[in-house]
Parts: structure tokens; sequence; C-alpha cells
């Protein structure tokens, strides 16, 4: 029996090296069949976030103080929502370039609305992902 086996485990050897997806083998009164299974293809990694969503921290109207399109820097002013007198700084929250604005000037907004996105700038972090 042993002798099978050592048999069945070389082909297994060899039809794994040379990529043979199914090899059947006769002799005498034994027939081996060595079929493998083929594997998926490997998945893309997954796109690792590169922007950040700026989002209201209050009830108002928001007025923008940056354009789509522009570079940020943390702690720029990108606008202001106003609400009954009060007015609120929205600060960017990190560095890179402004891809939208997502609500119109002098829109009211809801808190924790996505105000805009930043893609997110690299070269200024180090590279350091947030």
């Amino acid at each position: 029996m042993a002798h099978i086996s050592d048999a069945t485990q070389q082909l297994v050897a060899i039809a794994t090296e040379a990529d043979v997806a199914e090899l059947d083998v006769c002799f005498g009164g034994l027939r081996i069949a060595v079929r493998r299974t083929p594997q998926p293809a490997s998945a893309p990694a997954p796109a690792v976030c590169e922007v950040v969503h700026v989002t209201a921290p209050m009830v108002g109207t928001f007025r923008r103080m940056a354009s789509d399109g522009a570079h940020v820097l943390p702690g720029q002013p990108l606008g202001h929502i106003h609400a009954l007198g009060l007015s609120v700084e929205i600060p960017a929250p990190v560095s890179g370039r402004l891809r939208q604005f997502l609500v119109a000037d002098g829109e009211p907004v809801e808190y924790g609305q996505t105000l805009c996105a930043i893609h997110l700038d690299h070269s200024q972090t180090g590279g350091a992902k947030p």
C-alpha cells in the first residue's frame, strides 16, 4: 500500500509543478486521478480611504470661505455656519485638496450633514494616513 501512496504523492507533485489541472494514470487494474481545484483570482486590495468628509457640527445656514479644488491646510477655515446670531467656523481637519462642497453657499444644513470632501495630501503629512 505504501507503494501506491508514494506513486500518488509523486503524481500530485508532478501535476503541481507542471501546472496541470487534471491527470489520470492507469496501470494494471489501478487508476489514479489527480484533479486540482482552480484557485479563485485574488481580489485586489481594498482602496485606502483617501478622502475625509467634513460634517456640520450644528444646524444653521452654511457660508463658504473656500472654493472647490482649493488646497487647504489643517485649521484653515472652509466656511461658517450661522444660527440665531451665532457664527461657528468650520476648519479643515487635514491638509489636502478640497474635492467639492456638497452644500451650496447659503443653504440650510443639519447636524452631522456632510459639507465637503477633502482629498488627503500625503506630501504634506509625510505619507501618514489619518
